[in-house]
């Protein structure tokens, strides 16, 4: 019996490091927990300007808690933000307003582009952790309620202060922010756009694309990188 006992304890003692490593490589939640710790990268059309942790966010701006209806998950929930124009003021000054985009880049490969008109008439904050001392993690109901990561970092928009934001859904909403980018669109995707001779409903449907598709795919190689080449 010893001996038997002894066998299994051996056994789990090779298996169980085993398993911790597998759940590790194959849940993304788990294995940012684990590791070193990331950082936000800022950039202008002349290159880098900055990186930090974001923890670092602290030193552009107070951190404060806000509540906002999380269309991820159909409820209310709070979380630990900065506000982004604060954050932009001082990584880009106040020029950043002139701006024509700020394209967000995702551990995840999404990359959406956002005028910058709309941070001029919305509230938006960069969330780096939920509230309630929760795990910043949220289960997307928008992909099969899918457990992601939220950091580095989570873009999201007083909501409940201006609900026509609810309307336009999750399409402005990344999360696991890497990189942002001040950009002219023109500059940064010229495959994209549609040829000047283009028909009325050839802009119209590259505009919709541009808002709702461009963040996941991709034309003419130019995109998002999280799904197909369309």
């Amino acid at each position: 019996m010893n001996k038997y006992f002894r066998t299994l304890t051996l056994y789990f003692t090779h298996l169980i490091p085993g398993v911790l490593l597998l759940i590790a490589f194959t849940n993304p939640v788990y294995a940012q927990a684990n590791t070193v710790e990331v950082f936000i990268e800022f950039r202008n059309p002349d290159g880098l300007v900055k990186s930090l942790k974001p923890t670092e966010l602290n030193t552009l701006a107070q951190q404060k808690t806000l509540k906002v209806f999380e269309v991820h998950e159909g409820r209310e929930r709070q979380y630990k933000v900065y506000p982004a124009q604060l954050v932009f003021d001082q990584m880009f000054s106040p020029s950043w307003q002139t701006a024509d985009e700020i394209i967000f880049t995702c551990q995840d490969g999404y990359q959406p582009s956002i005028p910058v008109a709309k941070f001029l008439i919305y509230d938006a904050y960069l969330a780096i952790a939920s509230a309630d001392n929760k795990p910043f993690t949220l289960s997307n109901a928008l992909q099969n309620h899918e457990v992601v990561a939220l950091g580095p970092a989570y873009l999201i928009w007083d909501n409940l202060k201006s609900p026509a934001l609810l309307d336009e859904g999750a399409s402005d909403m990344p999360y696991q922010i890497a990189r942002i980018e001040l950009a002219s669109f023109a500059a940064r995707f010229p495959g994209m756009f549609p040829p000047a001779d283009a028909s009325a409903e050839t802009k119209l449907g590259f505009l919709h694309f541009r808002k709702y598709c461009m963040a996941c795919h991709t034309i003419n190689g130019q995109g998002g990188g999280k799904a197909p080449e369309l």
